[in-house]
């Protein structure tokens, strides 16, 4: 994917959201319409979506395409990895070098939908890229794994209408959201678990198959 798409490049874990667009085949930034403007919408027109991934190496890439034997991403390690100080508990301690918070929890992914221009914010059309233009208070700032979901009670508006310093909306990928969709997802891969993924015989001859590779026949819920 081109740096186009993130901040300034990849290294970031904040970039926009592309998505495919069905007729041409190429991408587009996804934008939020405002289908019944209403007091906090009716002037965020189309603004950027914006995402933050957790990541094992700090960049943000969770692509299961890029895992390795040595390096599996399934239900269980996962955990471990967002376990960053490997206490065996997710608190804000694990926050940072990697692993991304929304208001102090470690998820998976935070999606941000950029609401109306705050006073300054005065050039978003010649900054697309640049997520200050779009994101709000500690979201803009240059902590990029701590996401909150509305303006800290710790910082101060000026204008006192909260509206005025803080508009992004925002929802997370929890790991719970991610275990379930993708051992959902690794079940309706096979007709038969028994005699593929749980098959020692069919793995040993699809080991370069993605749910061999990320070691899914370890995970209870997928092979008992």
């Amino acid at each position: 994917m081109p740096n186009i798409w993130f901040n300034t490049n990849l290294n970031n874990v904040i970039g926009r959201v592309p998505a495919k667009h069905n007729n041409t085949n190429s991408f587009y930034f996804l934008v939020r319409e405002c289908a019944q403007p209403g007091e906090l919408c009716k002037d965020e027109g189309n603004n950027s979506v914006w995402a933050a991934f957790s990541s094992l190496n700090g960049n943000g890439d969770l692509r299961i395409q890029r895992r390795s034997s040595s390096r599996p991403l399934n239900s269980n390690t996962l955990k471990e990895m967002m376990d960053r100080n490997g206490d065996g508990v997710l608190s804000s301690a694990d926050c940072g070098n990697g692993i991304v918070c929304l208001d102090g929890k470690p998820v998976v992914a935070v999606l941000i939908a950029a609401g109306a221009p705050l006073s300054t914010q005065t050039d978003r059309s010649s900054s697309p890229t640049d997520f200050r233009q779009y994101l709000d208070s500690s979201n803009a700032d240059n902590d990029l794994y701590n996401f909150v979901s509305s303006f800290p009670s710790n910082q101060s508006c000026t204008t006192g209408k909260l509206t005025d310093c803080f508009n992004d909306k925002v929802i997370a990928i929890t790991i719970e959201d991610w275990v379930n969709a993708m051992e959902k997802r690794v079940k309706s891969e096979f007709a038969n678990l028994s005699i593929t993924l749980c098959s020692a015989s069919w793995r040993a001859n699809n080991d370069t198959h993605w749910t061999v590779v990320n070691q899914w026949h370890t995970i209870t819920n997928i092979c008992p």
